[in-house]
């Protein structure tokens, strides 16, 4: 879980983020690797958001925030489950609770 790559970043900010916080995996890079190992990680993540960038047509992060964000499958099936919730009448509460609310049924 969490921001471990570049295109974790690229991700976070194409949804609103300012920026992504991939401190863990660039300290376990440096003790891994030490400083050699750490900038290769860097380099890496810099290629990531730069392939990311260049699949959606982004010249620029700020193009990048302004990506159309497409919905995995899961995520989609729950807003059009949402949207038709939203058109269903409301359901009237059974007589006989209306009843004891003190309502007419």
């Amino acid at each position: 879980g969490g921001v471990s790559s570049g295109l974790d970043i690229a991700r976070a900010i194409a949804l609103g983020a300012n920026a992504g916080g991939i401190a863990r995996p660039v300290l376990q890079a440096l003790t891994e690797g030490g400083v050699e190992g750490a900038r290769a990680f860097l380099q890496q993540v810099r290629a990531e958001i730069a392939s990311v960038m260049l699949l959606v047509g982004a010249r620029s992060v700020d193009e990048l925030r302004r990506v159309p964000t497409l919905l995995g499958s899961g995520l989609s099936a729950y807003v059009e489950l949402a949207k038709r919730q939203e058109k269903l009448p409301k359901k009237r509460a059974p007589k006989d609770v209306q009843k004891q609310k003190g309502t007419k049924g």
